[in-house]
């Protein structure tokens, strides 16, 4: 027996499988897009920066979110495959509990290592831009993104 999806595609499909196929689709569709308005973004957006900062701002701009790149790698704790991991475990055991608990985990640690690493980065700011980084502007902007 037929039916029809509800996610208003238009076509009449005849299994769960095919829905999710479908969904999958539209979801790919709009990653895509995403992409590729971020890929045109990018250089506009440097060469805004490079515009009101200038070269030796723009140049401290890269260098701060290099560094806060790298930091932000440390903050997940590489909690991204392991929340696949037990979420699958928990829905297909059908434990809300669990589920809920783990959900929480994945907001409050990153979040609180994310908020714990922008206080102390704003209240070091002035170290580490001048005596590890080397310049005014860089503190500026280390002070800014701790914000």
């Amino acid at each position: 027996m037929n039916k029809t999806s509800d996610q208003g595609v238009g076509q009449v499909l005849q299994s769960p499988v095919e829905r999710d196929a479908v969904l999958i689709g539209q979801g790919t569709r709009l990653v895509i897009a995403g992409q590729a308005l971020a890929l045109l973004a990018g250089p506009m957006t440097a060469w805004a920066l490079v515009g009101v900062l200038g070269l030796g701002g723009y140049g401290a701009y890269s260098l701060v979110m290099a560094l806060l790149a790298a930091l932000g790698v440390l903050q997940s704790l590489g909690l991204g495959t392991g929340l696949v991991y037990f979420i699958v475990q928990a829905r297909e055991r059908k434990d809300s509990e669990q589920f809920r608990a783990i959900v929480r985990l994945a907001v409050l640690v990153p979040g609180g290592i994310g908020l714990a690493f922008a206080v102390w980065l704003y209240f070091s700011a002035q170290f580490v831009g001048n005596f590890v980084l080397g310049s005014v502007e860089t503190v500026q902007m280390l002070a800014l993104f701790a914000l």
